[in-house]
């Protein structure tokens, strides 16, 4: 199995808990029925992995060009598909996770079936974002991170993005419309996925092969790198 289809094996959960038209930090309806349980999955941040004009227009409601951003495992730690997913992650945070859990099941009875709902995230704190558009020659456009906002796409599902900080504490879900200096002002650990509108930029900037530069600092010296493709 290539990477980008183990990707769609895992965000699709994931992406179900990323979407939602709330924007609120409270506590949280179900998701999925009482046959799900919680599974967490910690990744390295190791690479950028990022996709262009995600969603379709059937089931986004804005015409601004999007992104989807992945900060994951490097794909040459390992050859091949590991029989198990926790083969790719790290030793979990158990107060993390427990923060997470209480965030999404305070009554601690949503979530106790067999059927996992996965929830990556990462502990490296980031430090800076930029974002930044090319034409398909290679030629630089234009630096597009003052207009990235956070996003999620669909009103279906209630969790967003979670946001903790540096001293890992769960401050909630990243609201809809967050700018990249807002989020990185809480100091926040780095998401394992993020996913992007740009205002004032339409899908059709993506489309005929513009792409855009993503380069994330972390606060431990590293610089992850990554160019959009268009998902197939």
């Amino acid at each position: 199995m290539t990477l980008d289809k183990l990707f769609i094996y895992l965000a699709t959960p994931l992406f179900m808990l990323s979407c939602s038209g709330e924007s609120e930090i409270n506590p949280l309806s179900p998701i999925v029925d009482h046959g799900s349980g919680l599974s967490y999955l910690r990744w390295p941040a190791e690479r950028l992995i990022a996709y262009q004009n995600k969603c379709s227009n059937s089931n986004i409601d804005t015409t601004c060009a999007d992104l989807l951003v992945y900060v994951t495992w490097d794909e040459m730690r390992s050859s091949g598909y590991p029989y198990s997913l926790e083969s790719y992650s790290l030793k979990g945070d158990k107060a993390m996770e427990q923060q997470i859990t209480d965030f999404l099941d305070p009554n601690h009875d949503l979530y106790n079936g067999v059927v996992p709902i996965a929830i990556m995230y990462c502990t490296d704190t980031c430090k800076s974002i930029r974002m930044t558009m090319y034409d398909k020659n290679g030629s630089f456009i234009s630096d597009i991170t003052d207009k990235a906002r956070f996003y999620y796409v669909e009103n279906k599902r209630e969790v967003g993005t979670l946001l903790f900080n540096s001293d890992k504490k769960l401050l909630g879900k990243i609201k809809i419309g967050t700018t990249i200096k807002e989020y990185l002002s809480y100091k926040p650990l780095v998401f394992a996925v993020a996913h992007f509108i740009f205002d004032g930029i339409d899908k059709v900037s993506f489309s005929n092969g513009n792409y855009a530069k993503v380069e994330i600092e972390l606060s431990n010296g590293t610089t992850l790198t990554t160019t959009s493709l268009m998902r197939k």
